[in-house]
């Protein structure tokens, strides 16, 4: 257990192969010009006490200027859910996932990717069954 990082341990003690957390961080960082990446964390209208039934794909982009721009282009604002940026890294983001069995991937969305309203952008997935 000593060769892995304390990150890594600490997201295989909430259940996920270690050895695959390694190689799956590995390869992940590889291809990412940041290991901090912002999502947008939603505040009111979004739970109401009730059990969420379907899995969910978080966001997260490389820059907040890009994160922004989705937002943007995307209207990701009204008066009941006002979306909060939030800077994470790689490895916060796949600890969420382990304890969270309702994300069930990570879209980390690359700088220059163009973003059309009303579409997923495309971007690097990870996901949820990867880390175990």
């Amino acid at each position: 257990m000593s060769e892995y990082d304390p990150a890594i341990s600490a997201l295989a003690a909430s259940g996920a192969d270690m050895v695959r957390l390694a190689r799956l961080l590995a390869d992940t960082r590889s291809q990412l010009q940041h290991d901090a990446l912002y999502i947008f964390q939603a505040s009111g209208g979004i739970g109401s006490g009730g059990k969420r039934r379907t899995t969910r794909t978080l966001l997260a982009f490389e820059t907040p200027d890009s994160a922004l721009l989705f937002a943007q282009r995307n209207q990701l604002h009204d008066d009941s859910v006002s979306p909060r940026l939030r800077r994470l890294t790689l490895t916060q983001l796949l600890l969420a996932m382990v304890r969270d069995p309702g994300i069930g991937g990570l879209l980390i969305v690359r700088d220059g990717d163009e973003y059309v309203a009303g579409r997923m952008p495309e971007g690097l997935l990870v996901e949820r069954a990867s880390l175990f």
